[in-house]
């Protein structure tokens, strides 16, 4: 449950376990005061610390307007266990490379272009929020 335990410790608050923290009017103001955050991968003597700043990449619009934290569980069906996926929010910050034949993945500080679309559809009668965003980065060295 390591979602609901950073959404806790940036709000300062309880959050719900499953489903999206939806962030308060205040907390949405206060958000440049946010702390950044860092995933750190450690295999052997190499590592490689992500960090991520609140502002742009960890919180979101969603259809209805609210805001809530990109910090998300995924569960698939009902009793499932829930699932992290380092998505979006490093997606535009960094670049990555699988290295398969290495078996290895790499990641490059990534400087972004970003352009994005919101679009509203309704699937099932529920309304569906997309971004669609295209990016263009040059690698850092």
């Amino acid at each position: 449950h390591i979602i609901y335990r950073i959404n806790r410790q940036i709000l300062g608050r309880e959050v719900p376990l499953y489903g999206p923290t939806i962030l308060t009017h205040d907390e949405a103001v206060g958000i440049l005061e946010w702390p950044h955050v860092s995933f750190n991968f450690i295999e052997g003597d190499e590592d490689a610390s992500l960090t991520i700043p609140p502002h742009i990449e960890y919180v979101i619009a969603d259809a209805d307007g609210r805001y809530i934290s990109a910090f998300r569980p995924l569960v698939f069906q009902p009793g499932d266990e829930a699932y992290f996926v380092l998505g979006l929010p490093w997606l535009r910050r960094y670049h990555t490379v699988f290295d398969f034949g290495q078996e290895r993945i790499r990641f490059a500080l990534a400087k972004l272009q970003v352009s994005c679309t919101r679009f509203i559809v309704r699937m099932r009668q529920l309304p569906l929020f997309l971004l669609i965003c295209t990016y263009t980065w040059e690698i850092k060295n």
